[in-house]
């Protein structure tokens, strides 16, 4: 069996979307749940295309997920 690609490396990090937010595009569409859990909220209509949109305050956790592919919501 092989390994698990870690689709999460994939996604693009769009820096100061607001000044109290950042966006994650890219092919989100396999990663909406996980997405979801750690606090994005989808949005069709980015200045910078569809993505998901967060507060800064959860930048560590997304990180995190792009590097592991796993979701830590601690």
């Amino acid at each position: 069996m092989g390994t698990k690609k870690n689709k999460a490396k994939e996604l693009q990090i769009i820096e100061d979307y607001s000044e109290k937010s950042f966006a994650v595009v890219g092919n989100t569409k396999p990663l909406r749940k996980e997405l979801s859990l750690l606090g994005g909220a989808y949005n069709p209509r980015l200045t910078c295309g569809a993505g998901w949109v967060f507060s800064k305050k959860h930048r560590a956790r997304i990180d995190a997920f792009i590097a592991t592919g796993k979701v830590n919501t601690k």
